[in-house]
Order: C-alpha cells, then structure tokens, then sequence
C-alpha cells in the first residue's frame, strides 16, 4: 500500500472514531467538503499545514496519521485506529 493510500485511510479511521462527518472536519479546516473527501480517498495528499491541524484536531502525532514509528498522545484512539487499519488491510489483501 502506497504512502498517499495509507495517510487516506487513517483519516477515514480517525474521522469516524471521532464521529466527524466529513462536512465536520471540512468547516474545521476552512475548506470545502470536497477537497477533505479527496484527501479520504487518495486523490490528493493533505499538506504539511493540513496535517499538522488534523492532528492538532484528533490529539495525535503527524507521524501517526504518516505512518512513522511516534510518540503516542492519545494512546486509546491510537491503537484503535491502527487496530482497524490492520484489520482492513488483512481482508482487501484476502480479496
């Protein structure tokens, strides 16, 4: 899985176990729901800015949401999100 793949799920996974919608997390960072669907889906990458506010948003590191070995902030969404991010990753490899 490419880097630009990996960073769209886990903003998938962080907004949902955040009960964001993507209008939600969109009027946070003064963008249209659009460009933060792009980012979801791999289309685009987030900036550095981008990214550094969503994990300002979340309370977790930038090296989380890039994939980096980090040090944990918020532990519990942490290892939630990389739990389901394995679980998704183990089943599209079985399809």
């Amino acid at each position: 899985m490419d880097r630009r793949t990996a960073v769209a799920k886990k903003l998938r996974i962080l907004r949902e176990n955040s009960n964001f919608s993507q209008a939600d997390i969109a009027a946070m960072l003064g963008m249209d729901r659009s460009t933060y669907a792009y980012y979801e889906t791999g289309k685009t990458e987030p900036s550095l800015k981008t990214i550094v506010k969503l994990a300002e948003l979340y309370k977790v590191s930038t090296d989380m949401i890039l994939g980096r070995k980090q040090k944990v902030i918020n532990k519990p969404l942490e290892r939630r999100v990389l739990k389901i991010y394995e679980i998704e990753n183990t089943v599209k490899k079985r399809t």
